[in-house]
Protein backbone atom coordinates (compact mmCIF):
# COMPACT_ATOMS: atom_id res chain seq x y z
CA UNK A 1 0.00 0.00 0.00
CA UNK A 2 1.84 3.64 -0.95
CA UNK A 3 2.09 5.94 1.32
CA UNK A 4 -0.24 8.68 1.16
CA UNK A 5 1.03 10.87 4.11
CA UNK A 6 1.98 14.58 2.69
CA UNK A 7 5.04 14.98 1.68
CA UNK A 8 7.77 17.75 2.28
CA UNK A 9 10.97 18.29 -0.01
CA UNK A 10 13.41 20.00 0.87
CA UNK A 11 15.55 21.25 -2.03
CA UNK A 12 19.30 22.61 -0.78
CA UNK A 13 19.07 25.46 -3.23
CA UNK A 14 22.73 24.83 -3.66
CA UNK A 15 23.73 23.19 -0.68
CA UNK A 16 23.23 19.80 0.46
CA UNK A 17 21.23 17.77 2.51
CA UNK A 18 22.34 14.50 4.52
CA UNK A 19 19.61 11.62 4.27
CA UNK A 20 16.31 12.09 2.22
CA UNK A 21 15.38 14.83 0.45
CA UNK A 22 11.58 14.08 1.13
CA UNK A 23 9.64 13.49 4.60
CA UNK A 24 6.65 12.53 4.64
CA UNK A 25 4.49 13.47 7.46
CA UNK A 26 0.98 13.24 9.10
CA UNK A 27 -2.04 15.38 7.59
CA UNK A 28 -2.60 18.00 10.07
CA UNK A 29 1.23 18.46 11.39
CA UNK A 30 2.59 21.98 12.01
CA UNK A 31 5.44 22.75 9.73
CA UNK A 32 7.14 24.12 12.73
CA UNK A 33 7.16 20.12 14.61
CA UNK A 34 8.25 18.77 11.56
CA UNK A 35 11.81 17.02 11.83
CA UNK A 36 13.58 19.33 9.21
CA UNK A 37 17.06 18.61 7.54
CA UNK A 38 19.66 21.35 8.06
CA UNK A 39 21.67 21.41 4.59
CA UNK A 40 25.43 22.84 4.45
CA UNK A 41 26.65 25.30 2.23
CA UNK A 42 30.49 26.08 1.77
CA UNK A 43 31.07 29.50 3.11
CA UNK A 44 27.32 29.72 4.44
CA UNK A 45 25.37 29.49 7.18
CA UNK A 46 21.78 28.11 7.43
CA UNK A 47 18.84 30.82 8.27
CA UNK A 48 15.77 28.70 7.13
CA UNK A 49 13.32 27.71 5.02
CA UNK A 50 11.18 29.05 2.21
CA UNK A 51 8.39 28.29 -0.09
CA UNK A 52 10.38 29.67 -3.05
CA UNK A 53 13.62 29.72 -4.14
CA UNK A 54 14.19 33.46 -3.78
CA UNK A 55 13.54 33.45 -0.14
CA UNK A 56 10.64 35.86 -0.40
CA UNK A 57 7.74 33.49 0.49
CA UNK A 58 8.52 32.64 4.33
CA UNK A 59 6.61 29.83 6.08
CA UNK A 60 4.47 30.45 8.98
CA UNK A 61 5.42 28.78 12.48
CA UNK A 62 1.59 27.80 12.11
CA UNK A 63 1.46 26.64 8.60
CA UNK A 64 -0.51 22.81 8.67
CA UNK A 65 0.75 20.17 6.53
CA UNK A 66 -2.09 19.27 4.58
CA UNK A 67 -0.38 18.33 0.62
CA UNK A 68 2.82 17.68 -0.78
CA UNK A 69 5.26 20.58 -1.20
CA UNK A 70 8.55 21.86 -1.78
CA UNK A 71 10.52 24.29 0.53
CA UNK A 72 13.93 25.95 -0.52
CA UNK A 73 16.81 26.90 2.10
CA UNK A 74 17.77 29.88 2.52
CA UNK A 75 21.82 31.02 3.77
CA UNK A 76 23.64 34.11 4.80
CA UNK A 77 27.10 34.24 3.86
CA UNK A 78 29.77 33.27 7.02
CA UNK A 79 30.50 36.81 8.79
CA UNK A 80 27.64 38.73 7.61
Amino acid sequence: MPDTRPGITFDENGGSITGEKTRRVRDGTLFSKCDTPTPTKAEHKFKYWTFDAAGEKTIDTNYVVENDFTVYAQYREEGT
